[in-house]
């Protein structure tokens, strides 16, 4: 499903309104160019998960995983450095020698975010995989695939 083209402002409503819909456990995997606005995404995703520091929620590129206390918590981690020279699809041992694994990713109480998730060779089956786009000649829009539904995502958006 596609949404879009969005603005700056419905593109963080529609993520706002997914983070309302959450209660813990959930993935959520954002696929994208640099740019495309995943972090954006995830800021709107965590007013909706009642995270109160909203300016705290950045992009994590060179920290990987930042975690946000809220009414449901906001894991939020970024692989793009993890995928940089050709090291993409062996996120496993990348992530257990970080610490994320299932007690992070995935936890009850805490929604976990990963942008650049095209470069976690295993992502989990029940996540919600989202790809953000500029379209062509629009500079200040996005689009949003909605590329696999998760059953906790039903009815949105």
């Amino acid at each position: 499903m596609e949404m879009g083209p969005l603005t700056e402002d419905e593109l963080v409503a529609a993520a706002e309104e997914l983070g309302r819909r959450c209660s813990g456990g959930e993935v959520i995997l954002l696929d994208g160019a640099m740019g495309a606005g995943k972090t954006t995404w995830t800021r709107g995703l965590a007013r909706g998960l009642g995270i109160a520091a909203l300016e705290e929620v950045r992009s994590p590129t060179f920290t990987v995983c930042m975690e946000h206390t809220g009414r449901v918590d906001l894991v939020h981690v970024d692989l793009f450095r993890l995928g940089e020279e050709g090291r993409a699809g062996v996120l496993s041992a990348a992530f257990e020698a970080l610490g994320i694994d299932d007690t992070v990713v995935g936890r009850a109480g805490a929604v976990t975010v990963v942008e650049w998730a095209e470069l976690w060779a295993a992502p989990p089956s029940s996540a919600l995989r989202i790809r953000l786009e500029r379209p062509k000649n629009i500079s200040d829009k996005r689009v949003i695939t909605v590329l696999g539904h998760a059953q906790w995502s039903a009815g949105w958006p």
